[in-house]
């Protein structure tokens, strides 16, 4: 895992990770995919299959803490669907985070930074 810098429309630096991430969509459609990396603002995800742009979306994973895991609810909106190889890259740009989902988001980063010392 190692930090990316933001790009222009980046709001964040974002975490490259492999994390597994259950994604519902419309009508209760569930994808079980692939989480690639993370910021506070919003998350890639790799895709099978193309999912529709401006879509709202449910999203649900956990993140390892020092001596816990935390689970996490959020919606997201998807801001672009690009195709890499023979998967999707999405986009993903998080609605509404509680102070909770932030703080737990932060806990992570420096959790991991702490390789990086």
């Amino acid at each position: 895992m190692h930090l990316i810098k933001p790009t222009e429309k980046r709001c964040r630096d974002r975490l490259s990770l492999n994390r597994k991430v259950i994604l519902t969509s419309g009508e209760n459609t569930l994808y079980n995919l692939k989480m690639v990396d993370l910021s506070t603002c919003g998350l890639g995800l790799l895709s099978p299959k193309p999912i529709n742009e401006d879509n709202l979306v449910s999203l649900q994973f956990s993140l390892p803490a020092y001596d816990q895991n935390s689970n996490i609810n959020i919606l997201g909106k998807i801001m672009h669907t690009t195709q890499v190889n023979r998967q999707y890259l999405l986009g993903i740009e998080f609605q509404r985070l509680t102070a909770h989902d932030i703080l737990v988001m932060k806990e992570f980063f420096i959790y991991h930074n702490r390789f990086n010392a």
